[in-house]
């Protein structure tokens, strides 16, 4: 995954709910007579509180990865226990004041160490052991270069399954607050918005506010 990759992942990682036509709710509730409504379940969800928070976090997950790699592609240099410790560090969601220090130390230790390996690759009359110093940066830089591609893949798993899960974890509180709307509200059926677009009762915005209230 490059850091174009990253960006158009980024673009299409939203949260957004599909629309599902047909019957929501049916068993459970109570009323003297049939009483029928309706409800726009995609947008009750995409438009709450909860749904803006799931993509928050959805998003700086996709920010920190985008991150760690492009750092990582620019210094390249950087050795296979420290490229490891920086994820570990990089990737916490609360990182400590501690964990931060280490990240910015780790940070200044991998950019001299690049300068290093350049300086080495300009100098004018390198020695045998300078020789050996650039060889050894770039079997660095090749080892660099398969560690991303690797981690490129286990990020794109990653990111994709956080998202179905917060997607899943949505419509499953937005189901429940519907169930919840319709008992107190006495409804015998309720239809998603597609299914029955001209229904006396929508119960969206109601819907919506019960769910922003958890």
């Amino acid at each position: 995954m490059t850091s174009s990759h990253l960006q158009g992942f980024f673009a299409g990682v939203g949260l957004t709910i599909v629309a599902t036509s047909g019957l929501l709710s049916l068993s459970g509730f109570q009323g003297a007579s049939l009483k029928i409504g309706s409800v726009d379940a995609a947008k009750a969800a995409n438009d709450s509180i909860e749904a803006k928070r799931l993509d928050s976090e959805l998003q700086k997950s996709v920010a920190a990865r985008q991150g760690l790699l492009e750092f990582i592609s620019t210094y390249p240099t950087i050795s296979a226990a420290d490229a490891t410790r920086f994820r570990e560090l990089s990737l916490k969601p609360t990182p400590t004041a501690a964990d931060t220090a280490e990240i910015e130390r780790l940070r200044n230790a991998v950019i001299a160490e690049e300068k290093k390996s350049r300086d080495l690759q300009t100098k004018a009359s390198p020695t045998a052991v300078d020789l050996s110093a650039i060889e050894g940066y770039r079997a660095r830089a090749v080892a660099t270069r398969d560690l991303l591609g690797k981690w490129s893949q286990e990020f794109d798993a990653q990111l994709y399954g956080m998202r179905d899960k917060s997607r899943q974890d949505l419509v499953e509180k937005v189901r429940s607050v519907i169930a919840e709307v319709g008992k107190k509200g006495g409804y015998t059926v309720i239809y998603d918005s597609n299914a029955a677009p001209y229904s006396a009762n929508d119960i969206s915005d109601e819907v919506k506010k019960a769910l922003d209230r958890r």
